[in-house]
Order: C-alpha cells, then sequence, then structure tokens
C-alpha cells in the first residue's frame, strides 16, 4: 500500500543517509586510504549510497504527488 510506504519514507530517507555518512567516514580512514583497492571499494559503496537515497527521494516525491492527485 503506497500510503504505508509513504508513512515509513521519511525513516527510510534518514536510514540511508545514515549509511552513506558512515560509509564516507571510511574514506578518511588511513587504512582505506592506503589501499587503492579498499579505497576503491569504499567509494564504489559511497556512490551506491547516494544513488540509493537519491532513489528514495524520488520516490517519496512520486508518492507525494500521487497523494495531492
Amino acid at each position: 500500500d503506497e500510503q504505508k510506504e509513504l508513512s515509513r519514507m521519511e525513516e527510510r530517507i534518514e536510514k540511508a543517509e545514515a549509511e552513506v555518512t558512515a560509509l564516507e567516514a571510511r574514506l578518511s580512514d588511513p587504512a582505506v586510504v592506503a589501499d587503492h583497492v579498499k579505497l576503491q571499494e569504499a567509494w564504489a559503496a559511497v556512490q551506491f549510497g547516494r544513488e540509493k537515497v537519491a532513489g528514495l527521494y524520488a520516490r517519496w516525491e512520486e508518492l507525494e504527488a500521487r497523494r495531492a492527485g
């Protein structure tokens, strides 16, 4: 049900943004920075996380537009 999805969307976005923040922190970790493979993996995870957040915001907007009708 879209109303149920909409009611949980803010929580899902906050969780996804917190995950991105944690992933971004890894980019400052000296052990990650010193290892190009780990750095590449960390950067890919950050990018994936950001895309997830953007997708959630887009879905939220879509649900709000439908609700506003």
